[in-house]
């Protein structure tokens, strides 16, 4: 497959690739980034397109293949956000965050325009644990809070945790099954892993990484900063309100920023990460990736349909009082994409003979349902 003109046009980086199935694209690209030896985030429309390529680019890498999705709508990621997205989202940033070799993400607009903590501050609330290890009950509780984990009775459900004593429970989304801590004084005594059900072992393990249960992370600084430039576009928002409505458009926004303070992470508060000073995306996660928009043309024109309806409901959210207008719910094309090294793959057929692919579906003959099943008769028979 190295060989195919097409696998060549995208390794060496020359404009021509176009009209691509999408089994045709999998295999271009996963030939492509196991020739350059280089990470390469490829960029789809829409979610639905970007989760049939990853699939299928997963099936012939594995290991190094990341998908990360994000909801489109951001009313719908307040309201309903499907926890399976939300699991792999963090699991691939746990994986970008530490791996060293190259990487091949399949990610679409929505993900790659989305605000998301600093790279530092994602490895900073991971929470690495060992037997042996020394450390205070209350400062892995702390930790587990501060990366974004729910403090239950009894943990039934992923991204929660409990402790009663010396015994910590902890539901990673990136675990099977939740894991259970125990501690004598300040020293981890065990760690295994446990049924939700029966609450009985099912293995002990040696050592154990908690990924954040939220990418909605911000640091001291960020929360200064979000509270400093909230509270103003407060004031500015609020002068055409009567007092009753300033009242209530001021309790709301003193509540977000409550939660924020108190690392409690409802999904809605999304929006304030575009008060933030110092922006990160998904491309901070990787070392020099090469972009590959796909196709380029769908991209671009569906940036303008995403961002209306997001930037709508945030502003009927500011008309409700419900929270402070700011337009910026995604980072620019321009600044996600500027300095980049970014490859345009058309929707187009290819003009280029030099670059067409060799590659093309299998033709298997169709057989009818008599004679399949002569044919499996006469198998049996021999």
């Amino acid at each position: 497959l190295k060989k195919d003109p097409a696998v060549r046009t995208l390794a060496e980086r020359r404009p021509g690739l176009g009209n691509l199935s999408t089994n045709q694209e999998a295999l271009i690209v996963a030939s492509a980034f196991l020739a350059c030896g280089r990470s390469m985030v490829i960029v789809k429309p829409n979610i639905f397109e970007a989760q049939n390529l990853s699939q299928r680019i997963h099936e012939y890498l594995g290991e190094g293949a990341y998908f990360f999705g994000v909801e489109e709508s951001l009313q719908v990621e307040a309201i309903a956000s499907s926890p399976e997205t939300e699991a792999s989202r963090l699991e691939t940033l746990a994986a970008l965050s530490v791996r060293k070799e190259p990487s091949l993400v399949v990610t679409h607009l929505a993900g790659i325009e989305r605000y998301l903590p600093s790279p530092a501050l994602f490895r900073q609330r991971m929470i690495s644990l060992k037997v042996g290890q020394v450390i205070e009950p209350s400062e892995l509780r702390n930790s587990l809070r501060l990366a974004g984990y729910r403090l239950v009775d009894r943990v039934e459900q992923p991204l929660t945790y409990s402790y009663r004593g010396e015994v910590v429970d902890i539901y990673s989304v990136s675990e099977d099954h939740p894991v259970r801590v125990e501690f004598f004084d300040n020293e981890i005594d065990s760690i295994r892993y446990f049924g939700v059900e029966d609450q009985l072992t099912i293995s002990r393990i040696g050592s154990f990484t908690a990924v954040p249960s939220t990418d909605l992370l911000f640091s001291r600084e960020d929360l200064q900063q979000i509270r400093a430039k909230a509270e103003a576009k407060l004031e500015a928002d609020s002068q055409k309100l009567n007092e009753e409505e300033k009242a209530e458009f001021r309790e709301n926004i003193r509540l977000d920023l409550s939660y924020l303070d108190e690392n409690i992470h409802e999904n809605y508060l999304y929006k304030y990460f575009a008060f933030v000073l110092q922006a990160y995306g998904l491309l901070d996660y990787l070392n020099d990736p090469l972009v590959i928009l796909s196709p380029a043309e769908m991209v671009y024109d569906h940036r303008s349909s995403m961002l209306d309806q997001n930037v709508g409901y945030i502003r009927d959210m500011a008309s409700e009082r419900r929270g402070v207008a700011k337009d910026e719910v995604y980072r620019g094309d321009k600044e996600v994409l500027g300095g980049k090294d970014v490859y345009e793959i058309s929707e187009f057929p290819v003009t280029d003979k030099n670059a067409r692919t060799q590659i093309r579906p299998a033709d298997f003959p169709v057989l009818s349902l008599d004679m399949a099943m002569r044919e499996v008769g006469n198998v049996a028979r021999e």
